[in-house]
């Protein structure tokens, strides 16, 4: 199941492409991937903080722009695929952030 949530229509076949890359092979076979707006916080401890996350104002390390964020769920895990999405020019590729069993109400990326 996809859902690509608010981020761009344009954008939505690439970025569950590239997000289904980086979470290969990490916890399982693939269920579900939710997409939307905004970059989960790669700063290690802040990923479910209701807080002003610093690493999320960098750009990408491979340049380009953040366009959203995926969550992937995997078959008989709890555990989640956090990644981030870049676009530089037509390229899009997802930023593994964490592999984590998110908290009782997972707060939306800022």
């Amino acid at each position: 199941m996809v859902s690509c949530g608010d981020l761009a229509a344009a954008d939505c076949p690439a970025a569950i492409a590239a997000a289904l890359t980086v979470a290969a092979g990490r916890n399982g076979a693939v269920v579900q991937v939710d997409l939307g707006r905004g970059v989960w916080c790669p700063t290690p401890g802040l990923l479910f903080a209701n807080t002003t996350c610093p690493g999320g104002s960098l750009p990408p390390p491979e340049g380009g722009q953040w366009i959203g964020h995926a969550l992937v769920t995997f078959s008989g895990s709890v555990a989640q695929a956090y990644i981030n999405i870049a676009k530089n020019g037509q390229a899009v590729r997802g930023e593994f952030i964490a592999l984590a069993t998110p908290p009782p109400a997972t707060p939306l990326p800022s």
